[in-house]
């Protein structure tokens, strides 16, 4: 069961007067996650029901719909918009600072679809400070106008961070920490592929030593056994072609993302075996 925080449980902490929105908007709310399996609120159940580690999550449905009506090239009356939604926005960065601080801080910020990891520091890792909080809601909302995801502004979701144990970054990334990260790929609940997730073309021009990257993406038969089974397991709630995400931290893996394998990037290397297995 998904830990979210409706808008009943928030409305004496951030004094909602939106209440007339609220039982409209959580019914399409809902309705659009049955049908999008990219949705963080889709698949994380599965996540949680199989065992396999995943951070802790508080999912927040933001109630306040008025960007559902704006087409994504629409930036300039979005940006109009924003003057008379203040109040609503603060809302939304006051929900998450309080989710934030029952996870514990710094904590990891990200909405139905993904987070903005490629500008980290600005917008994912979360601080103890409601203006910090507020910057980096802004930071994200801008960075999803930039793609075809503004629908997944329905849902914010704020996760328990799991420190890097290394010290490597991407400068250019806002100093993503860069860890050890694989990307499975399902089939109706079988591994049909797997492979390291960052690859040295993805992070050219970030003073990475090649070596270095190279270790970390060193994948060992007792990471493959451990985490095809992990794979497997969730996969074994799920029917189809799925991606699945895990990232090394505290000294063990965790299930960190899914999206469906249409959806995904799949590394140059496993192409052919995902493929083959597709067509089979």
């Amino acid at each position: 069961m998904l830990n979210t925080f409706t808008v009943d449980k928030l409305s004496e902490i951030v004094n909602s007067d939106m209440k007339e929105a609220v039982s409209k908007f959580e019914e399409n709310h809902f309705q659009w996650v049955k049908t999008d399996k990219n949705s963080f609120s889709f698949w994380y159940p599965y996540v949680k029901a199989s065992g396999v580690p995943s951070p802790e999550s508080i999912v927040i449905q933001r109630f306040v719909d008025f960007w559902t009506l704006i087409e994504p090239m629409h930036y300039r009356k979005f940006v109009g918009l924003l003057e008379k939604e203040t109040k609503n926005l603060d809302k939304l960065a006051q929900m998450i600072h309080l989710a934030a601080s029952q996870l514990g801080f710094p904590a990891f910020l990200r909405n139905g679809h993904g987070s903005n990891k490629h500008d980290f520091s600005n917008s994912c890792l979360l601080l103890d400070d409601p203006t910090d909080v507020k910057n980096k809601v802004f930071s994200t909302i801008d960075f999803i106008f930039g793609t075809d995801r503004v629908h997944s502004m329905h849902e914010w979701v704020v996760r328990e961070y799991i420190e890097p144990d290394t010290e490597l970054t991407a400068p250019h990334f806002g100093d993503m920490p860069l860890r050890k990260e694989r990307r499975y790929f399902i089939l109706n609940g079988k591994v049909i592929g797997h492979s390291e997730y960052w690859i040295e073309e993805a992070l050219e021009g970030q003073g990475i030593n090649p070596e270095v990257l190279k270790a970390i993406n060193q994948e060992t038969e007792e990471e493959v056994e451990l985490l095809t089974g992990y794979a497997e397991a969730i996969g074994s709630k799920l029917n189809g072609f799925w991606s699945i995400d895990f990232m090394w931290g505290r000294g063990q893996w965790w299930c960190i993302d899914m999206a469906t394998g249409e959806s995904s990037w799949v590394h140059p290397r496993i192409k052919g075996d995902v493929y083959k297995a597709l067509a089979d």
